[in-house]
């Protein structure tokens, strides 16, 4: 249900409501815009950036991949880094966008991010009050999410932003049960990152219940057609390369990535609690001592966030949905738990909102937006820290 009218008085619409998540997000992306203008003052190699700034500094790390798919198609297989690590739903967005407006997609990869990014944002607001029933508690999640120190891949040509538009309006689609939806919106994201493969798990788990409880085979639909964008990427790619392997293969060698079930997480967690100031690398983590701070950070924020998410209870498809995104990372190789990875798995920042008392969401939103914009510092002028 939607916010109710008191009595006499007329029906309320969601849009009053939806101004304040709206305004919020706007305002992390001004600050996120500032300071990266400011760097452009101490910064020499980024005031060429900063002057062609939607095709330049917004577009740091893999946003140039994500633009040259979107022009050129997978045509760079057996190169390194190898395209076809990237999922296509989002370049061809880029695409389609590019076609009806007549800009380049690198210029428009930004742009199009953020408002990807504003949607989420909007439906997390809808989704955490249909939760907790509470217009507060949904005001203050979208203020810790908007400046969550991950969201700084949300100002950039970076794939999140779709995913989480579609994820996030996936799980308010399972919460009311609206399953062809779920499913429909499930396969979008599945075409986007390989990580929301999490949401097939959030699909079964709502549809295991409803069925159990309710006899609604139609919830079927829901798991039935969300892993449809992974499943027939993977198809593409062997009609393409001739190999079933083609996608793990350009992990593996384009991106050193593959499944080690948390080995290397745990050397690089046990390396910053035993030398968190180690200059250069580190021992056998290979990681030099700023992104081990991330990766500690994170694994604390980690085990914090999930003791809260379960004093909150939210219903079964949401811890699912949430441990599928966290599990994938941790057993990745070179990935990890880095904070854009925390970051679509919002549940956790929802229970951290949740759970914190009003007097520490103003210190909370301000050490979170110092952290933001430290780690865009970082990733945008050296190589210590990666997205």
């Amino acid at each position: 249900m939607g916010p109710q009218p008191a009595v006499g008085q007329p029906r309320t619409t969601w849009a009053k409501y939806l101004v304040y998540p709206g305004a919020v997000w706007l305002l992390s992306r001004a600050f996120l815009l500032f300071n990266i203008y400011g760097l452009s003052v101490f910064a020499p190699l980024l005031k060429g950036r900063v002057e062609s700034f939607w095709g330049g500094a917004l577009n740091f790390w893999d946003a140039g991949l994500y633009a040259s798919i979107a022009v050129h198609g997978y045509n760079q297989i057996g190169s390194a880094p190898n395209s076809v690590a990237f999922f296509p739903a989002y370049p061809a967005l880029l695409r389609y966008t590019s076609v009806i407006t007549g800009l380049a997609p690198i210029d428009l990869a930004a742009p199009v991010t953020m408002i990807c990014s504003l949607v989420a944002v909007l439906l997390l607001w809808v989704l955490v009050y249909q939760l907790v029933d509470d217009r507060k508690l949904a005001d203050r999640a979208c203020l810790i999410f908007s400046f969550f120190p991950g969201t700084f891949v949300l100002s950039s040509g970076y794939s999140e932003g779709l995913m989480l538009a579609l994820a996030v309006g996936c799980l308010l689609a399972l919460l009311k049960e609206r399953w062809l939806i779920a499913g429909l919106l499930a396969a979008l994201a599945t075409a986007t990152r390989p990580n929301a493969i999490a949401l097939v798990a959030a699909c079964t788990w709502a549809a295991v219940v409803a069925i159990k409880t309710k006899r609604q085979w139609w919830a079927l639909l829901a798991p039935a057609l969300a892993p449809l964008g992974f499943i027939g990427y993977m198809i593409w790619l062997r009609v393409l390369t001739g190999s079933w392997t083609a996608w793990s293969d350009a992990q593996r060698k384009g991106w050193q990535e593959y499944i080690d079930f948390g080995w290397n997480l745990l050397k690089q967690f046990w390396a910053w609690i035993t030398n968190p100031f180690g200059l250069g690398v580190t021992g056998a983590a290979g990681l030099n001592s700023y992104a081990l701070w991330v990766v500690g950070l994170s694994v604390i924020f980690l085990v914090i966030s999930a003791i809260f998410m379960f004093k909150w209870k939210p219903p079964g498809f949401v811890f699912a949905y949430t441990y599928g995104i966290i599990g994938l990372s941790i057993i990745s190789h070179t990935l990890g738990p880095r904070p854009r990875f925390i970051m679509t798995a919002f549940p956790l920042i929802v229970a951290v909102a949740i759970a914190l008392k009003e007097r520490w969401v103003g210190p909370v939103v301000a050490v979170s937006a110092g952290l933001l914009s430290l780690l865009t510092t970082i990733s945008l002028l050296s190589l210590l820290i990666t997205p």
